[in-house]
């Protein structure tokens, strides 16, 4: 706790929530009597938000939202935001029930802040999660729309196997541009997933397509990401990638990546 509370990062994302705590809270008075506050209504909101503030600050404490790295959130993360703001909106309506019996004060009121609280609370941690990421930040996604060489000397390869492999691998490549690699597409021979996107890299077709999707694409390489396969299912995407005469890879075996020995960018020439 005291080396979190030394972090300079934890105490501006603990400033821009109590900001943006205190902002869900005006807003949703806004919304419930469309723009017509009352003098009324500003003494209750005086009277209020002094300790609803306070109470979701800690009740978000509890639940461990200022542990998190924002570079990784994740649908982990919203769903204890999720859980946070259901017994924070909970235990204040529970408070106002119980002191002031609800006099003067409007449901409505509450049910509106509890859902602007959860939108800003966790589109702040997207937006953090978004601008850390390197293939995801401003400059880079400037970078990749407006300079033709900004892709110049990555190797474009092609994955083989749009499944949990495949979408490890295309991240790792997204995040780190430093491995100058660029996914052009996924193959797969689940017809479902056909056209479907991973991390914004499309299912261009079946493993039996690769001769005709290499050439089109320009591919320099073949990762077959399906640590699963079997010997025969290898010797035949392997002998479709001697075809289309391009180098091929393969990630390691599932049992490796859980055991920690590899991780799931340590490819490896197939030996079959």
């Amino acid at each position: 706790m005291r080396v979190l509370l030394r972090d300079r990062n934890f105490w501006i994302i603990f400033s821009v929530d109590i900001f943006l705590l205190c902002l869900a809270y005006l807003l949703s008075y806004a919304i419930r009597f469309e723009g017509h506050i009352t003098l009324t209504e500003i003494e209750n909101i005086k009277r209020s938000i002094w300790f609803i503030i306070p109470i979701k600050l800690f009740i978000f404490w509890q639940f461990k939202l200022y542990r998190g790295m924002w570079r990784y959130t994740s649908i982990s993360d919203l769903i204890n935001i999720i859980k946070a703001t259901f017994v924070s909106s909970s235990t204040i309506t529970l408070i106002i029930l119980i002191v002031y019996h609800f006099q003067g004060f409007s449901r409505g009121v509450f049910v509106i802040d509890g859902l602007l609280t959860l939108i800003f609370i966790s589109g702040i941690r997207l937006i953090i999660r978004l601008l850390l990421q390197e293939s995801s930040s401003p400059m880079n996604t400037f970078r990749s729309y407006f300079s033709k060489n900004s892709k110049e000397g990555f190797k474009r390869v092609l994955i083989i196997g749009a499944g949990n492999a495949g979408e490890m691998l295309v991240r790792e490549m997204k995040q780190n541009s430093r491995m100058a690699i660029e996914p052009v597409g996924f193959l797969d021979d689940n017809v479902q997933k056909k056209g479907r996107r991973i991390h914004n890299v499309p299912v261009l077709g079946k493993t039996d397509e690769v001769v005709r999707i290499t050439r089109e694409k320009n591919v320099h390489e073949i990762i077959i990401a399906i640590p699963s396969i079997t010997g025969k299912e290898m010797r035949r995407i392997v002998e479709r990638c001697k075809e289309a005469e391009v180098p091929c890879k393969t990630v390691p075996s599932v049992s490796d990546i859980l055991n920690g020995k590899v991780h799931v960018s340590q490819i490896r020439e197939i030996r079959i």
